[in-house]
């Protein structure tokens, strides 16, 4: 993809063509008047912020104006309003309380209503899926508003419901469980020595589908691929057994799969001990592709027949699952009030004794529009970044039950050089650093297997109160985010029967970095075993004099399951990079637990350019407008009316050149890459997008 972007960016101009203004004649009144010339159409503007990776070992800036939540401002505060719900043309979702036939559900809707429909599907014996259509056209969706109002009225089903579609909620970005940050910051590694779960529980990823990655073969079952339109499925046909991810986004430089399927089920269940890659959150677990996101997302008729299949559900037309799940994982994310046919396939999974969790959204908005995270049923998950704050994209409110691990790639707050992404598989054996809501959802669904493993009886309602009573505070986000910081290890000795373990120490974060701008940092330090430790910090470095802790009392008493934020502060002037090897040591016992601080010298902050490019007929990509991005991160670009991809490209080096191991991004990321449309004199605000590595 990037060396064709690159080739067109040498030689392609990046200014928007101006139109001369129309000449204007004079002449006698007797002489017939010219034509009038038209007045130019007025460009488009499109405004927004590009998150740009702040790495604080690459010669990046992290000292620019912070961004919202990362300034400390809570969650909620944004105004924004969610986009109006998409739906599936001529598609109605009908929920029906007695078994009855295809025909019978076609003939009430026509008796009521007088539409012409076909019948689509089942998503299970009491759910239908209809096709409305006027003449070659689909029915327009006023008409199906109405139409779903007069079957209301008519009491002829449980419910009718338009197809609204879902998203991949999720924003772009090995070796490998070193880089795996978050299974640390959420404690699940801890969890591992208690069970890192059983072969007989097996966990569905309603997705984007299946790859290749030899870190999750052996454990994965039989799936299916359950998107009812060809065009959506991008694989040439409609429901069969082949789970495989075939969406790809055009032009044709971005075509290739999504992966975020492979990322979802990676987190959850990849192969550990195996010399290979990463490892997964739940690695004795099992995995069931359910493939219902395809081209543009997927309908909640096609969401709700993978939840009802994936439990054991009969689906008519469709083999029974030889599997059935006891986790339900859906990183995926929708506008809407409330679905009942979310709802009626949720029921279904829960008198399964099935397990639903389900991503908050990336919208940074209210999670009370939002499905299925504002489903009764469901367990939803916010996002939070590797310092354990919410995360800028997070969605928020009263539907969240906890938050967990999302990641953000455009930071670098360990100062490791590399983005602060969740990373884990994605298809033809790679791995990738990914961020999202959509990341943050497969963390608990692990934790939720885990648990699952430990005891198969556990409810929803028993699950949920386990996790909400087993949290940390997110320092940013203290009531909207759920519960809070969701702590694998208490979740698992709650459940698990143990016997008395030693105090044990653990630290929040593996590196700390100090700026000129941030002079101290806050780590939380916890006693996860059952007896008292007292802890103090060790460090030999020439600068350690220079490091201020802020414990009253040393060496710092810590009571068991206690947990305590400490802290540290840089005295003096910081004028080259630096890294100071500490050590948390617990005394009597000698047991040591790092901790990295980093130095890291000012830096200039990268140069970044926002570029607006079309997709010509050949698949070519034709840059048609460019602009700086400010220091603050904003950017506006105007642009003629048309259909457009979004890129940003950053001078890491500050060579005045863009390189191909450079930072960049896509809007709204580099896998599903969106077009964006600007009408003649339209201004489009908050396109909002990230780069990375």
């Amino acid at each position: 993809m990037r060396p064709v972007l690159l080739a067109v960016l040498i030689t392609s101009s990046c200014a928007v063509p101006s139109s001369p203004s129309p000449s204007v004649t004079l002449t006698p009144p007797e002489a017939p008047k010219p034509p009038s010339t038209p007045p130019p159409p007025s460009p488009g503007v499109i405004r927004g912020t590009v998150r740009v990776f702040a790495s604080n070992a690459s010669g990046q800036s992290t000292e620019s104006a912070p961004r919202g939540d990362e300034a400390g401002a809570p969650k909620g505060s944004s105004g924004k309003h969610p986009p109006e719900a998409r739906a599936i043309p001529g598609d109605l979702v009908i929920g029906t309380a007695e078994v009855l036939t295809a025909g019978e559900v076609l003939k009430r809707v026509a008796v009521v209503t007088g539409l012409r429909c076909e019948h689509g599907g089942w998503a299970s014996e009491r759910m239908h899926r209809l096709h409305c259509v006027d003449g070659d056209e689909p029915v327009a969706r006023p008409r199906l508003e109405g139409a779903i109002e007069a079957l209301a009225r008519a009491e002829a089903f449980r419910f009718v419901e338009l197809n609204l579609v879902a998203e991949a909620t999720f924003v772009p970005n090995d070796p490998m469980y070193d880089e795996q940050w978050h299974y640390r910051a959420m404690k699940l590694n801890l969890a591992w020595p208690i069970t890192r779960g059983d072969a007989s529980v097996v966990v569905a990823v309603l997705d984007t589908g299946s790859g290749t990655n030899a870190d999750l073969t052996a454990n994965t079952l039989p799936g299916i691929d359950l998107i009812s339109d060809p065009m959506t499925a991008a694989d040439g046909d409609g429901r069969d057994l082949d789970p495989f991810d075939a969406m790809g986004p055009v032009p044709a430089q971005l075509r290739g799969s999504s992966w975020h399927g492979m990322h979802v089920a990676g987190t959850i269940a990849a192969v550990s001990d195996n010399r290979l890659g990463v490892a997964g959150g739940a690695p004795n677990v099992r995995i069931v592709h359910v493939r219902v996101l395809g081209r543009g997302g997927g309908s909640t008729f096609d969401i709700a027949t993978g939840i009802t299949w994936a439990v054991g559900e009969a689906v008519p037309g469709l083999p029974r699952n030889q599997n059935p799940v006891q986790v339900v994982n859906m990183s995926l994310s929708g506008t809407g009030a409330g679905s009942q046919t979310y709802g009626a396939a949720i029921a279904s999974a829960a008198a399964a004794g099935a397990i639903v969790v389900v991503s908050a959204g990336n919208d940074d908005a209210d999670t009370a529009t939002f499905q299925p995270c504002n489903a009764a049923g469901v367990i939803c998950v916010g996002a939070l970044d590797l310092m354990g704050r919410a995360t800028t994209y997070t969605n928020y409110g009263r539907e969240v039950t906890v938050s967990a691990p999302g990641g953000a790639i455009d930071r670098d707050d360990d100062g490791n050089g590399k983005p602060d992404g969740v990373l884990s598989t994605v298809g033809d054996g790679r791995y990738q650093y990914l961020e999202g809501t959509s990341m943050a959802a497969p963390h608990v669904a692990a934790l939720v297997a885990l648990m699952k493993s430990q005891n198969r009886t556990l409810t929803h309602a028993q699950v949920v109160a386990a996790l909400r009573a087993n949290v940390s505070p997110i320092p940013n986000c203290p009531s909207s985010c759920g519960a809070g910081a969701v702590d694998a290890l208490r979740v698992i000795q709650a459940i698990a029967p143990r016997t008395t373990q030693p105090g044990r120490l653990v630290v929040s974060a593996d590196a700390l970095v100090f700026t000129q701008a941030t002079r101290s940092n806050v780590v939380r330090l916890t006693n996860a075993g059952d007896t008292a430790i007292a802890v103090r910090l060790l460090t030999n470095h020439a600068l350690s004099s220079n490091f201020k802790w802020s414990a009253d009392t040393v060496p710092l008493p810590l009571a068991a399951g206690r947990s305590i934020d400490i802290t540290i502060e840089y005295r003096a002037a910081i004028s080259s990079d630096v890294d100071v090897q500490t050590n948390f040591v617990v005394e009597g016992s000698g047991a040591e637990t790092p901790l990295m601080l980093r130095l890291r010298r000012p830096r200039v902050p990268p140069s970044a350019t926002v570029v607006v490019a079309r997709v010509l007929l050949n698949d070519e990509v034709e840059v048609v407008a460019s602009a700086r991005v400010a220091t603050d991160g904003s950017y506006r670009v105007e642009a003629p009316a048309g259909q457009y991809l979004l890129f940003a490209f950053v001078d890491d080096d500050g060579d005045g050149t863009f390189a191909d191991d450079e930072s960049y991004g896509v809007y709204p990321n580099k896998q599903t890459p969106r077009f964006v449309r600007v009408a003649s004199g339209q201004t489009l605000d908050d396109v909002d997008f990230s780069t990375s590595r």
